[in-house]
């Protein structure tokens, strides 16, 4: 892409795309699945969906830095034609996700699973690709307060993605 030499039909346009919606698509079946699951209790049942969520909203993000406008679907939506929804929609969506993880996920080392600093991390890129100062001046604080062991590895949501 940056010499000019990419196109949209180009193989690696085409395959971002299509593992990115591969990807949310397996959330929203887990999403959409949880709500029918019997024999998990109320706080395995929030960090899945926290897990889930998670990985939905890296996902939708990594389609938004790269395409801009993208169709908005949920675990509810049908899967066929949505139309690409403005970026202030799909933005509140993804930080809705984000939010959710968050106040659910668990502040825990290795980087094999989403974790709070994985999310606070998440929460930081989108507030730097917002221009909101504030919101990455308190993220980073945020991050700062977890316990080091935890910090080591918030890059690796690209290595747990892999796994999804």
């Amino acid at each position: 892409f940056a010499s000019g030499t990419q196109t949209a039909a180009s193989w690696w346009a085409e395959l971002k795309w299509t593992k990115d919606w591969q990807a949310i698509s397996r959330a929203n079946s887990l999403i959409r699945s949880m709500a029918l699951a019997t024999g998990i209790g109320p706080a395995d049942s929030r960090k899945i969906l926290a897990e889930a969520r998670f990985l939905r909203a890296w996902f939708y993000f990594d389609l938004v830095r790269f395409y801009g406008r993208v169709p908005l679907v949920d675990e509810n939506s049908p899967q066929e034609n949505a139309p690409r929804e403005g970026l202030d929609k799909v933005m509140a969506f993804i930080k809705g996700d984000v939010e959710y993880a968050v106040g659910n996920l668990d502040n825990i080392p290795g980087g094999e699973v989403a974790s709070l600093g994985s999310a606070l991390m998440l929460r930081l890129q989108i507030a730097q690709y917002e221009y909101d100062n504030a919101e990455v001046i308190a993220c980073a604080k945020a991050i700062k307060e977890l316990p080091p062991e935890t910090v080591e590895n918030l890059r690796q949501p690209a290595r747990l993605s892999q796994q999804f």
